[in-house]
């Protein structure tokens, strides 16, 4: 397929992203240097069965347990669906984390949905209708939202905190959002 990605061209878009974080930081410090540990392809997400004829996306596993990555294996996708740094993701890997679960879930629909449009690639910003989706120029709307900021005052302490549980005789602490 024309819109199909080796698995040499997903590890380079992988390592482009990498370097995009390396470039962006502010820090030497945070500067990630791990090696490509294994990769693998899959035909699913939720299975993650491997199929080297028709993979769907590609898994890479970052040095000892430093992170995992799920990259496209299509053109037309986000080419770095998700990046970790801690962990791994093997073909054998139990997911329990529910968050995760309904993430990989919802990536295999959003791959799924980009497949299946019948839409070429390159046209991003002009008029285009193909029946189910009409896509037009972009127009940049900045909005002052500085008036639009919560006034009251409140903290995590006394007296906010007041039916928060005691901990070693201490209130927790008001978690906000």
């Amino acid at each position: 397929m024309a819109n199909e990605i080796t698995i040499d061209e997903a590890q380079k878009n992988l390592e482009e992203f990498i370097n995009g974080f390396n470039t962006n930081t502010r820090s030497v410090g945070k500067r990630r240097q791990v090696g490509i540990s294994s990769r693998y392809s899959t035909k699913s997400l939720s299975t993650r069965a491997e199929n080297e004829n028709s993979p769907f996306v590609y898994i890479f596993n970052l040095g000892n347990k430093e992170g995992y990555a799920i990259v496209a294996s299509d053109r037309r996708v986000t080419p770095v669906l998700a990046f970790t740094t801690e962990g791994e993701l093997t073909k054998d890997s139990v997911i329990d984390n529910p968050g995760m679960i309904m993430f990989l879930s919802r990536a295999e629909d959003y791959i799924n949905s980009v497949m299946a449009r019948p839409l070429s690639v390159g046209i991003p910003n002009h008029n285009l209708d193909d029946g189910k989706d009409t896509f037009t120029p972009w127009e940049t709307i900045v909005f002052d939202n500085s008036n639009m900021a919560c006034k009251v005052k409140w903290n995590q302490g006394n007296p906010y905190n007041k039916y928060c549980p005691l901990i070693k005789n201490e209130k927790m602490k008001l978690f906000m959002l």
